[in-house]
């Protein structure tokens, strides 16, 4: 009987790990099978390991300034920012790059064509584009906003679809 329930359990053990040996090996979801067992076995139990965090929250960042432009090109350079992360961490997935604050700032108001502006001028259009305000020959901006003001909050998010979304939440 001992040797029966013995070669059951050895037959259940090798049955587990073949299943997810295959898992990791054939699917696409491969990192998120990993960071599953190693997240909520062994970062279990030894807590100071770097387990990967797959919420990870938006970094919220206040922009102040003096002027107008100044402003703009700092957010401008927020877009950039978003754009240029996506490619140097080959994270091409949707996902939220910044929450953006205004505070101590003059009164302001912009749209997509002041940010397709100051591409132009500040970036000559190189990384993004805004081709229906003739910055390039793509629209790499989707712009989920009216006018952006000082009591504006504002998302920036990265699309798979190789996209940077404005996204204004108002007050």
């Amino acid at each position: 009987m001992k040797c029966i329930a013995i070669d059951i359990v050895w037959f259940l053990v090798i049955s587990i790990t073949a299943i997810i040996i295959a898992l990791l090996i054939f699917s696409e979801t491969r990192e998120k099978i990993f960071n599953f067992f190693y997240c909520n076995l062994y970062a279990r139990l030894f807590p100071n390991s770097d387990c990967k965090n797959e919420e990870k929250s938006v970094e919220r960042v206040y922009i102040d300034g003096s002027s107008e432009r100044e402003i703009l090109l700092r957010f401008t350079s927020l877009l950039i920012s978003c754009w240029r992360d996506a490619e140097i961490n080959n994270n091409f997935k949707t996902h939220y790059c910044y929450e953006v604050r205004f505070r101590n700032v003059v009164d302001f108001s912009f749209n997509l064509s002041h940010v397709a502006k100051e591409l132009k001028e500040a970036y000559n259009c190189r990384e993004l584009q805004v081709k229906s305000f003739n910055c390039g020959y793509r629209d790499d901006i989707i712009w989920n906003a009216e006018e952006i003001n000082k009591n504006s909050i504002v998302f920036i998010k990265y699309l798979e679809e190789n996209k940077i979304e404005v996204i204004d939440v108002g007050k």
